[in-house]
């Protein structure tokens, strides 16, 4: 599955900025499998090739580690 380009048939405006720089993938909330989804993305991010963006690398590293304090604070199912 290919992170980017998010839609590669959209018109840009002049007003749009053309560079697109990925940091991480928060997750959209506490619950287990929203956490696990969003590290996840994130690995993938790191791993698998994001043409026409760049990835920033420590960014999404950082999210990463903060993914998987939120997940040791989630108690178990």
């Amino acid at each position: 599955m290919q992170l980017i380009p998010l839609d590669p048939h959209e018109k840009k405006t002049n007003d749009e900025v053309s560079g697109v720089t990925l940091t991480g993938i928060k997750g959209s909330g506490a619950e287990r499998e929203q956490l696990l989804e969003a590290l996840r993305l994130n690995r993938q991010l790191l791993h698998a090739p994001q043409p026409d963006v760049e990835v920033d690398e420590n960014a999404v590293r950082a999210t990463i580690d903060h993914l998987l304090d939120q997940l040791n604070a989630v108690p178990p199912s």
